[in-house]
């Protein structure tokens, strides 16, 4: 049991460095591991993973969580044949699409250096 736990703590520190160097790697990579076993919209809809990919990828806005099933649905298979999850080339350029759909994000959420954070502050800076 110990083992195990270990194992899991060192997968999470490991993908958490992956995702502070490429944002999103962590999931690109699960996401790939999981596709070849997508049968349907619904096992995108139901893992966190599978859907933030999908939905990224897709420029799906997380908003249509709000939605019906139903349309989310919709919503991902309009754009895409779910089949086609089956297909390797297919889900690494998906992967990279979604790659460098959290790659814009991030750059579009910069962290802010201390000279920004201390100008936001009032009486920090003279």
């Amino acid at each position: 049991m110990i083992d195990k736990l270990a194992d899991a703590y060192a997968e999470v520190k490991w993908r958490k460095a992956l995702d502070a160097t490429t944002p999103g790697l962590s999931n690109a990579l699960t996401f790939r591991a999981r596709a070849k076993d997508v049968t349907s919209a619904l096992q995108i809809l139901g893992d966190p993973v599978l859907r933030e990919v999908v939905t990224k990828a897709l420029g799906i806005p997380k908003q249509i969580a709000f939605q019906p099933l139903g349309a989310q649905e919709i919503a991902i298979t309009s754009r895409r044949r779910i089949e086609r999850l089956s297909d390797t080339k297919f889900v690494e350029a998906f992967a990279q699409r979604y790659l460098l759909a959290a790659r814009a994000e991030a750059d579009t959420n910069p962290v802010p250096d201390l000279i920004t954070l201390a100008t936001r502050r009032p009486g920090l800076v003279a």
